[in-house]
C-alpha cells in the first residue's frame, strides 16, 4: 500500500503554516478547530 501520509508529525503542519512556510501545499494542512 502506498503511504498517503509522510512520517513527520501532522500536528506540526498548522504551526508551520503560521510561519508562512510555502514549501508545503495548503491542501495538506489539517483543519484546526
Amino acid at each position: 500500500c502506498p503511504r498517503k501520509a509522510p512520517s513527520f508529525p501532522l500536528k506540526a503542519y498548522p504551526r508551520n503554516k503560521d510561519t508562512s512556510n510555502s514549501h508545503v501545499p495548503p491542501a495538506q494542512w489539517i483543519p484546526t478547530a
